[in-house]
């Protein structure tokens, strides 16, 4: 039996959050979105662990809609980046290389992956490990952001920057 609209809906709730706060944030500052994205991540990684830590109970199931909601959050500033860093000639190529990634890479193999560390570790165990992969997704967010300028710079969308030496007054 496959989940009810009720059950999905924090993570549905905060991909449309997430991009209106993302919208609204980097509307002057483009490399905020990395920072919302990352964020985002860390913050699904705080509530969801700590939520499964918990005793069963409202401050539980509070935790884990508060992890939910933010652990699909980054979709809406992932897609946002993809468009303002790919050239218009290939953007449809980028979309559809993103969606493809974060099916095989997330979408697909997570559902196997709690699974089999559930037959090993029980369903609790999964799931207070599971949440580790923000890790690896903030990891990620903090790399493209350090890069961000760099990239926009190479794409012609910012001016290259030029060193200059300052100089002595005596």
């Amino acid at each position: 039996m496959g989940m009810t609209n009720a059950t999905r809906s924090p993570g549905r709730i905060g991909v449309i959050l997430c991009g209106f706060v993302t919208d609204r944030l980097s509307r002057r500052i483009g490399a905020r979105k990395w920072t919302v994205a990352i964020i985002c991540s860390l913050g699904s990684l705080v509530l969801l662990t700590a939520g499964f830590h918990l005793p069963v109970g409202p401050p539980q199931l509070l935790l884990i809609g508060a992890g939910t909601l933010l652990s699909n959050a980054t979709a809406g500033p992932a897609a946002a980046m993809v468009a303002n860093l790919t050239p218009a000639a290939v953007a449809a190529t980028a979309m559809a290389t993103l969606t493809l990634a974060n099916s095989l890479l997330g979408l697909a193999p997570g559902p196997a992956v709690t699974g089999m560390l559930a037959d090993r570790m029980g369903l609790l165990g999964a799931l207070q490990v599971v949440p580790c992969v923000a890790v690896l997704s903030g990891a990620a967010f903090v790399i493209g952001k350090l890069r961000y300028e760099n990239d926009l710079r190479c794409l012609g969308l910012l001016p290259a920057v030029t060193l200059t030496n300052p100089e002595l007054s005596s």
